[in-house]
């Protein structure tokens, strides 16, 4: 399961718990980038990696893209462990 193995390295499962908190609102890759003290090329792997996973949304706003935890998989993958 991709999203497993992408939630299995610490830096994304950092992100995503942090695009948890925020819940619809998400954050920018700047404001994520900096509360976890992450350069923007790290952020960016990263981002990309959850975002390949289905764990994260973007959505832009004219220059700003803002990321969010996709709760939809995240609730199937609660799912999925919780009944297999």
């Amino acid at each position: 399961m991709e999203v497993l193995s992408a939630l299995a390295h610490e830096g994304r499962l950092k992100i995503f718990r942090y695009l948890i908190q925020l819940g619809v609102e998400g954050a920018t890759a700047g404001t994520i980038g900096n509360y976890l003290s992450l350069s923007a090329s790290t952020l960016s792997f990263h981002l990309n990696a959850l975002k390949q996973a289905e764990l994260v949304r973007s959505r832009r706003d004219g220059r700003t893209i803002t990321y969010t935890a996709d709760f939809k998989t995240m609730n199937d993958t609660m799912a999925y462990l919780v009944i297999y």
